[in-house]
This record gives C-alpha cells, structure tokens and sequence, in this order.
C-alpha cells in the first residue's frame, strides 16, 4: 500500500504538503495540489486507513457529497439527513461537487483526512476506483447513483428507474404521440444510463405495434441543459410532440424554453418528467411527472449508514423505492389525434 512518503516523491513535494491538501488545506497553488491529486490517482493512495482501523474514537460526523446542491431535491435529502443524525448526537457536513470529477476527489480527501465515521455519496460516477478504495476502510452509501466497480464495499439507495421511465412512456403513448424526443443526463451516470436503456427497451417495445419517430438528447442533469436540450429538439425538421425529461432541473430549463419561445405546453408539445419541480404551483403549467421523494430515501440512507458505522453489514445491500405518477397540465393528446 502506498504511504504519503509515496504521494510526496512522485509529486515532487514535501510530506506536509501532500497532508495539506488531503485534508482540505487550500493554502497551496493549484499547480501544486493539481500534482499532488494525480499522484494519489497514480498510486491508489488512500489516507488514514490504518490509523483508522486501530482507532477507536469516533468523530460524531458524517459526510454528504451531492452532485448539485442548488436542487430543492437535494435540499430536502441534507435536510431529513441532518434531521435523524441530530437525534444521534452526529453532525453532518455537506459537499456539493456540481458533477466535477476534481471536486468530488478533493471533497472525499478531505473528509477521509478529517476521519469522518461514514460518507453519504451521490456520486459523479467518475471516481470510481477511489471510492471504491476508501469503502473497504469507511463505511459508504451510495445515493441515487451506483458505483459499477466490483471492488465497491457498501450500499445503494434509489428509485426503480425502470418503473419511473415506464409511467412516463405509458402516458406519452396513450395520449398517441409518435413523435418522442428523450431529454437525459450524462450518460456515463448509471442513473442516467438506467433510465436511457429504460426507455429505449419500452419505446422499442411499443414501435412494433405503431412506428416511432425518435429523437434523443444527452443534456447535463441542470437547467441550462434542459433549456439548451429543448432548443435543440425543437429546431429538428420534424419536431417532437412529446419531450420525456429525465430529471427536475432540466424538465424547468425544458419548460422556459418553450414559454419563452411560444410553444404552447402540452397544445403544441407534451412535456412529462422524473422528480417534482420545487413550487410547482406557481408555474404557468403544472408539470406532468413521476415523483421521487427525498425524505425516506435519505432517512433510509442514514439507517443503512449507521449499521455499517456498528460493524453489522457485511454484503452490498440495495434499496429500491417505488416512484408516484403525478397527473398535471403538461400532458395533452398528440396533435394529430386532436
């Protein structure tokens, strides 16, 4: 196993600084610490394991690494989190990486250099092997987003994709749209992949019985994504009549893109998505949707957690919860069938 003496000489600095920016220390340029991160990438290193194991201190904190704070989604996860950690006397500190590979790695340095008890992790999907070293030495669970590495050693609370795409698809078809346009995020996310295999298996499925006119666009999970995705979709020869939008933030960038250009939602273009838009209410059109409600999912979370923290889980676990079709104004016949 690799020491920090390792991460030093193949960096080219001293020891301190190498502790520096692995415990969060920014008071080094970023040209160093820029090396200093590729050398623990290099080696694999991974700080505090044995001073870890042999401790028998607790720090009373857990992390909590989300990929986009900004989201009412997870506002209110931090919040139920914070919520049933505070009744076990355990502090929460809560990282927003905005989906970038170096600022996840820093994060998670940081926190395992602070010997955090556990870390709660929505994953940028892009640090799989580091993750996956520092779960065999500090309990870890995963949010919404699987970490595809064997070597991974923990647990992973979602929604059923699978069943979140099929009510979309099912409500799209049977309002006779044959014109789809698919809006998704980064597709090496396995919550986006999951969700895109979904519905190329349905939309595949129901093109036997009626030819389909696809269109697909890979957007970034945020609202200027979603903005920029409905352009794109809406400057095709042939437009969609109906856009499926695979998260909250993007279904928002979709919708103001269209109000903004006078498409009429759902008169000339159906839109549905996954996940509730935070005050829904006061849009100018309530948003058809399947919902995922952060509360028990990150309640679960912790529970699972904190098993771990005891030395009672040993396997993976997985936990799925089941999403609710929400009916709103969004959602219109094809114009065809009008």
């Amino acid at each position: 196993m690799s020491s920090i003496k390792d991460v030093a000489k193949r960096a080219g600095v001293s020891a301190a600084t190498v502790s520096r920016v692995v415990n969060g220390n920014y008071d080094v340029t970023e040209k160093t610490r820029e090396k200093v991160i590729q050398a623990i990438e290099q080696l694999n290193y991974t700080p505090n394991v044995l001073a870890r194991s042999l401790k028998n201190e607790t720090t009373q904190s857990i992390g909590f690494l989300v990929s986009d704070i900004s989201n009412d989604y997870f506002i209110k996860m931090a919040k139920v989190i914070e919520d049933v950690l505070s009744m076990r006397n355990y502090n929460i500190i809560v990282c927003s990486t905005e989906n970038k590979k170096e600022r996840e790695l820093s994060y998670l340095q940081m926190l395992v250099g602070k010997q955090m008890d556990a870390i709660l992790l929505n994953t940028t999907g892009l640090n799989n092997e580091y993750v996956s070293a520092i779960s065999k030495s500090m309990p870890l669970v995963l949010l919404e987003r699987r970490i595809d590495d064997a070597e991974f050693r923990g647990d992973f609370v979602t929604y059923d994709e699978l069943d979140s795409v099929r009510q979309l698809v099912q409500q799209v078809i049977t309002h006779g749209h044959q014109r789809i346009g698919v809006i998704n995020g980064p597709i090496h996310l396995s919550s986006a992949r999951a969700r895109q295999q979904a519905a190329d298996q349905l939309l595949a499925r129901y093109s036997l019985e009626q030819p389909l006119a696809l269109h697909r666009y890979d957007a970034d999970f945020s609202q200027e994504g979603g903005y920029s995705a409905a352009r794109w979709m809406m400057d095709q020869p042939q437009r969609p009549t109906a856009l499926i939008v695979m998260n909250n933030m993007m279904a928002v960038g979709a919708l103001s893109y269209l109000r903004n250009h006078g498409i009429d939602v759902p008169g000339d273009v159906s839109v549905v998505n996954i996940g509730e838009i935070a005050n829904s209410d006061i849009l100018y059109v309530n948003p058809t949707c399947t919902t995922r409600d952060p509360v028990p999912l990150g309640a679960k979370a912790v529970e699972l957690v904190f098993t771990r923290i005891a030395g009672v889980a040993q396997s993976n676990r997985e936990v799925l919860f089941m999403p609710q079709l929400r009916m709103g104004g969004t959602l219109g016949l094809a114009p065809a069938t009008k």
